[in-house]
């Protein structure tokens, strides 16, 4: 089979505004989603096992002003009070879903009270990403993208189809995000981007087509020399299996000689894999399914610009269900903003492929 028979796609610099403020950033993860085979047929990879996913939530905290802000809450604990369409879809697709604690429980621990965080982001409106917001007082605000409100409110029981409780959103400010232009606007790797902090060190990105209204964030982790980041990609794409192999970081036979590669389950496995990628191995190797976006042109259209700033060696890329990142990264109360200096990106690049070899356990 022909392989990477064209060079990777050189990057074109990347035009991210300069900073000299950082944020901290962590990761908390307090739910295992196992998915089976069955629910997984939607990407059209047989070879593909069934999974056991995290579902993200990061604290972000921005030392100039001391505020802290979280992007998504994952899964409530009490999953089981969830409106009515959100325990069909549940069933239907047969997920086994385990929550033992809140976000606030494991913030708590450490010493930070739901007064403590002055805003919940919500990348969109899906219930695992939702939370419990009754868990947070009046006082601290829920930001949402585009269209939010108009596609996703009221709430259940008011709207008996809604994912969203009405009780999780009464008496609080919900600020719904404008991109239109302004002088907190500018444009990072294609995305419509606003500068939260007004000081370069997150923004928060408009990539809508899973959802309306679905928003990312950019965070900027390490100043001086060269910056990193930290790209937290919501449900941009589900698995990374969608985001790589790319234009920018193909299958190439280096990566197809590793012991890593060679312990696949089977010739066969192996092969499909290669033949997913294309003749020059720069496509991803899960499509992404129709079912899970409601505009497949702005789906695409987001997901291609995540993929271009996958490319770049100093922003690590993370979306919500990615598996394969709990082997590499250290949880909240660790912070995430020294994944450069531990090899991360290299580390976790290729790791997708291991949901071809065997049952995926957390």
């Amino acid at each position: 089979m022909l392989l990477n028979a064209n060079p990777s796609k050189c990057q074109p610099p990347l035009e991210i505004p300069g900073g000299v403020v950082a944020v901290d950033v962590s990761v908390i993860n307090c739910a295992r989603i196992t998915i089976p085979k069955s629910s997984l047929a939607v990407f059209e990879n047989s070879h593909l096992r069934g999974l056991t996913i995290p579902s993200f939530s990061f604290l972000i905290q921005h030392p100039p002003s001391g505020r802290r802000i979280l992007f998504d809450l994952g899964i409530r604990k009490d999953y089981q009070n969830l409106p009515p369409v959100v325990q069909e879809f549940i069933k239907q697709t047969s997920w086994d879903i385990e929550v033992e604690e809140d976000v606030t429980d494991v913030l708590a621990r450490q010493g930070i009270e739901p007064r403590h965080v002055g805003a919940v982001i919500l990348s969109h409106h899906h219930f695992d990403h939702v939370g419990d917001l009754t868990k947070f007082p009046p006082t601290t605000d829920l930001i949402v993208g585009p269209g939010f409100k108009d596609a996703h409110l009221p709430g259940f029981p008011t709207n008996a189809e809604s994912t969203l409780l009405d009780t999780t959103l009464q008496g609080r400010t919900i600020r719904e995000i404008s991109f239109q232009s302004s002088h907190s606007v500018t444009n990072i790797g294609g995305y419509e981007a606003l500068d939260y902090f007004g000081d370069g060190s997150f923004y928060l990105l408009n990539s809508p087509g899973h959802t309306v209204g679905h928003i990312s964030a950019l965070a900027r982790v390490t100043t001086g020399g060269e910056d990193t980041f930290v790209l937290m990609g919501g449900d941009t794409c589900h698995d990374a299996g969608q985001l790589r192999p790319n234009p920018y970081h193909p299958l190439s036979k280096e990566i197809i000689s590793t012991p890593f590669w060679q312990g696949l389950t089977g010739c066969c496995v192996t092969e499909a894999v290669i033949a997913s990628s294309g003749p020059q191995g720069n496509k991803p190797i899960l499509k992404t399914p129709a079912a899970y976006v409601v505009d497949q042109v702005e789906a695409q259209r987001s997901l291609e610009r995540l993929q271009y700033l996958d490319s770049a060696e100093n922003i690590l890329v993370i979306i919500s269900h990615d598996y394969s990142l709990l082997k590499q990264i250290s949880t909240f109360s660790h912070s995430l903003n020294d994944w450069k200096q531990r090899s991360v990106k290299e580390k976790v690049r290729w790791g997708f492929l291991d949901s071809f070899r065997t049952e995926n356990k957390l």
